[in-house]
């Protein structure tokens, strides 16, 4: 997964990324994931959560 910045204008800039294996879920279901987020921004770098964007990418064969 990777944390994008988006600015008014429309810019974007890379935050950070993480991974993490999500077990097997059935429709409707949810989990809460915890994962640290590998960034070279300090923590008060860090843009506030209305301005990320999270972009995923599904790397597991469909079944």
């Amino acid at each position: 997964m990777k944390l994008v910045a988006v600015t008014p204008k429309g810019e974007r800039e890379a935050v950070g990324s993480f991974s993490f294996r999500a077990p097997v879920l059935g429709p409707y279901q949810a989990r809460e994931f915890k994962a640290p987020l590998l960034t070279q921004l300090r923590v008060y770098e860090l843009p506030d959560w209305q301005f990320l964007k999270a972009e995923f990418e599904i790397t597991a064969p469909a079944p």
